[in-house]
């Protein structure tokens, strides 16, 4: 595999952990669980962030 390869695998890869966890912070909670949870919010944008 090339660098630029690598490269490509490794940046996808960290996008479907951020997706992973943005999953997981959110599952099974309600819309108004969310809008009043700052910590959650803050996971969710920084995950976002990273998928771009």
């Amino acid at each position: 595999m090339s660098r630029d390869q690598q490269r490509l695998a490794d940046y996808l890869a960290h996008i479907l952990e951020a997706i992973e966890r943005i999953e997981r912070y959110t599952r099974e909670m309600a819309q108004r669980a969310f809008l009043d949870n700052q910590l959650v919010q803050d996971a969710v944008i920084r995950n976002l962030e990273i998928i771009g």
